[in-house]
């Protein structure tokens, strides 16, 4: 389960394919110096998303690969 208080960097870091869901999404945080630091929520406001949003968004594209 991911959680929105999870920092970018360590969840792309465990889900390698999230990143095309952020690069889908227009969200340069795969390449941010950010992302290491900054949280799921943060990033979410940041691009005018809610936090929940984003997490659904990326637990979907988690539940694809099963």
């Amino acid at each position: 389960m991911i959680k929105p208080e999870e920092k970018v960097g360590e969840l792309l870091e465990r889900y390698p394919k999230l990143n095309k869901v952020f690069k889908r999404l227009k969200m340069d945080c795969p390449h941010c110096k950010g992302a290491k630091s900054e949280t799921i929520a943060y990033v979410a406001r940041m691009y005018g998303k809610t936090p929940e949003a984003l997490v659904k968004l990326l637990e979907t594209e988690l539940k694809k690969g099963k």
